[in-house]
């Protein structure tokens, strides 16, 4: 009887511990935002900001608004136009009003006319296929691969000179290469210039480190590149007063230490993209994984083994 309740027990040990190879299907964290979202219909200060950064609709653009060209295939939107008279990456183009065209489908088309910066005698045209009416009562009318210079201006007069804290360490250098920055820092904006068509804003700032950019939309309802998500006015430490200055120090740089919570490891490096649970005769287990091949383990949530 001894000899069947070793065997008992050396099984029951083994099936718990086996939980944690992963082999079977484990529950998977969901993202968290770092700083905890508010409900979409609730006013902050960032957001009652980008209110004052989006671009205006269609009826209220008057005639020389400028949008300076990101990209040179600009060339399939004006590809009616001859080849001496396209813009290019770097050059400006300038509204200059619209005309109503009727189509064989019975709708209306809409074109939009613009001329080179300095030429004022050769006109471009971009067609789109939607009556006036449809396009005068959206928020904003994107022209591809442009970035709206009166936009551009707004955003510097409402941002110059501000103090705010960045919530991503995703950055871009000053020729708009990607870089990995700090998070949860404070900076002092210097100036913003045209990004690129898909993330029209470039925020200069210096950390006081270095000088760097952020790259946002200006679309307001846009999550995870919008102003309000990726700039604070408060300084984010205070939403967890129970992290430590050396603790939270690391969090900024995107590091991990032995013994940090999982909320800490969180902070400093997102949410992973499986997670593993298992369990031994005296401990829990976890082990958080990455994309990247990184993995965390934790035994009764606190962090003892990590490769990065």
């Amino acid at each position: 009887m001894k000899y069947i309740s070793y065997i008992l027990v050396l099984l029951t040990t083994f099936s718990l511990s086996s939980c944690f190879t992963g082999i079977e299907s484990t529950p998977k964290i969901n993202s968290n935002d770092v700083i905890k979202q508010k409900a979409e219909d609730t006013a902050t200060p960032e957001t009652e900001l980008a209110k004052q950064m989006t671009a205006l609709p269609l009826p209220e653009w008057t005639a020389g608004r400028e949008y300076v060209v990101t990209n040179d295939r600009i060339s399939l939107v004006f590809n009616s136009t001859p080849k001496n008279m396209l813009p290019a990456t770097g050059d400006t183009i300038c509204y200059a009003g619209y005309k109503k065209l009727p189509s064989i489908a019975a709708t209306e088309n809409t074109l939009l006319l613009f001329t080179k910066k300095g030429n004022n005698t050769d006109t471009l045209a971009y067609k789109v296929e939607r009556p006036y009416s449809d396009l005068a009562s959206r928020p904003y009318v994107e022209i591809p691969f442009t970035v709206d210079l009166t936009l551009i201006d707004q955003v510097r007069k409402t941002l110059n000179g501000k103090e705010m804290y960045i919530l991503t360490s995703s950055w871009y250098d000053l020729n708009k290469q990607r870089t990995v920055g700090r998070k949860f820092v404070k900076v002092t904006v210097e100036d913003v210039v045209p990004g690129s068509e898909e993330y029209p804003i470039s925020v200069v700032f210096n950390d006081s480190i270095r000088t760097a950019m952020a790259m946002f939309s200006f679309d307001i309802s846009e999550n995870k590149r919008g102003f309000a998500s990726m700039f604070s006015f408060s300084d984010p430490h205070n939403l967890y007063p129970a992290i430590s200055d050396e603790n939270w120090a690391a969090i900024q740089e995107g590091k991990v230490k032995i013994d940090m919570t999982r909320d800490e490891c969180r902070l400093s490096l997102g949410a992973p993209k499986d997670v593993d649970y298992g369990r031994s005769y005296s401990s829990a287990y976890e082990q958080w994984t990455y994309s990247n091949g990184a993995y965390l383990i934790f035994e009764d949530g606190l962090l003892k083994r990590y490769r990065l």
